[in-house]
């Protein structure tokens, strides 16, 4: 196999194993444009406040990814929406910085100020 079909294969699998970080650093590799790799970073910061809240995680990539404020409060509202419709949006979980549990709504008030 030529490095290029090595690296489509394994830009599939980290797609398919929701390794969006990852998949979004291939694309860029690839020499696909930011448009091309959008939808990854979108996902990847929404992994990482829906699946792992993880704040510090989430800035960086926002900050990585030039994600202006605007396109931040867009893609939290779609987090909020997601989480609305799974039925996780009031789920609690422990934080470690308010030593509470939190709702998602909660975490993202908290964090981000929304």
């Amino acid at each position: 196999m030529t490095e290029i079909s090595d690296l489509l294969k394994e830009l599939d699998e980290e797609i398919k194993k929701g390794n969006y970080i990852r998949a979004e650093a291939i694309s860029k590799s690839l020499g696909r444009t930011e448009n091309e790799v959008r939808g990854l970073r979108i996902k990847a910061f929404k992994q990482l406040i829906l699946e792992f809240r993880n704040y510090q995680g989430a800035y960086e990539i926002a900050k990585d990814y030039n994600f202006s404020k605007e396109e931040i409060n867009k893609i939290l509202d779609e987090v909020i929406k997601e989480a609305d419709e799974k039925k996780i949006l009031d789920k609690r979980q422990f934080d470690i910085k308010t030593m509470k549990y939190l709702s998602l709504r909660e975490w993202i008030k908290e964090y981000f100020k929304k």
